[in-house]
């Protein structure tokens, strides 16, 4: 509705200046009759409401192409796979700081995994299907090098889950829904905090 409200006030200020000119300008050509003036006018008016329709269109096809499940369910996915790399860090990590971010994290993502999980319930989305178990890529390294690779792939993560959130906010419409992504944004973003700071001291 903004960029409605914009593109008309836009226009009609283009209407006005036409009208202006035509009245005050000195080099006004003694030719132009009444009726000119007046075709100029609709002719404006006409490019208003055309740009008008043309952005709320584009508002509504928008809104019939977003779905909030589609957002839902791939919130759920991505979580349950940064829960197997925290699983991961905790039991291969050596990196003792390591081991104890991604304690801290893991009891985050199982409690925003639950909550969208009953989120999802409630509005009898389908359950995606989930398998984690080849979802940690880096085994065939050790120690330090795969201290920084776990590291590596939890910025990308978390960087890519705070992107998704913040993409989606405006778009969803579901209170309930917004709610959610309120609570837990914040934690998402401290949570790419805290991996950056951990990758700094890795490296």
């Amino acid at each position: 509705m903004k960029t409605i409200k914009s593109i008309s006030s836009f226009l009609a200020g283009m209407l006005l200046m036409i009208a202006c000119n035509n009245n005050g300008n000195k080099a006004y050509n003694r030719n132009d009759t009444t009726s000119t003036v007046k075709e100029k006018i609709n002719k404006a008016a006409g490019t208003v409401k055309s740009k008008a329709n043309e952005a709320a269109d584009s508002v509504k096809s928008k809104a019939t192409s977003y779905r909030e499940e589609d957002f839902v369910t791939d919130v759920i996915k991505s979580n349950a796979k940064e829960i197997a790399w925290l699983n991961a860090g905790i039991s291969k990590g050596t990196n003792k700081n390591l081991k104890s971010d991604a304690r801290s994290m893991l009891t985050d993502h199982e409690k925003m995994g639950r909550k969208m999980k009953d989120y999802a319930t409630g509005k009898n989305y389908k359950m995606p299907d989930i398998d984690t178990t080849n979802t940690v890529d880096i085994n065939n390294m050790q120690g330090r090098d795969w201290d920084k690779a776990w590291v590596d792939k939890m910025v990308d993560e978390h960087q890519k889950l705070v992107d998704k959130f913040e993409r989606n906010f405006d778009m969803v419409q579901d209170q309930n829904l917004k709610n959610l992504i309120t609570k837990n944004l914040p934690t998402i973003r401290s949570h790419l905090v805290m991996v950056k700071k951990l990758q700094g001291e890795l490296y």
